[in-house]
């Protein structure tokens, strides 16, 4: 009975132990990436591009620490296939998420268009 109890014991802290690595490990590979200096940056999602292209352009230009964690959330929030192909702003303090967020939901870079008074289509 001593014994059951120590190896529970020990079982429970040694579950406590891996889950606060998982979750320390998590948050720093979340973390925003210092390497960015520019005020922001422009990234281009191409027509056909996979969650896994994405999340390797990411990682290879220095936006995201890591790319398994960004096809990670995509999987998991099942977002995979939902990315909006344009140009996208990523800020300096953006962390995986916020650039998974961005990318995702759609918000580009809009461009303003101005058309003279007068003009038509077949100039």
């Amino acid at each position: 009975m001593k014994k059951a109890v120590i190896l529970l014991i020990l079982c429970l802290s040694l579950m406590m132990v891996a889950g606060f690595g998982l979750l320390a490990g998590l948050y720093m590979l979340n973390r925003p990436v210092e390497s960015i200096t520019e005020d922001d940056v422009v990234f281009s999602v191409e027509t056909g591009d996979t969650l896994s292209a994405v999340a390797e352009r990411l990682q290879a230009e220095g936006y995201i620490r890591s790319g398994r964690l960004f096809r990670l959330l995509g999987r998991i929030y099942g977002t995979g296939g939902k990315m909006k192909t344009g140009l996208y702003r990523i800020d300096p303090g953006f962390s995986t998420r916020n650039i998974h967020d961005l990318l995702v939901s759609g918000s580009q870079i809009l461009f303003p268009v101005t058309i003279p008074e007068g003009w038509t289509v077949s100039r």
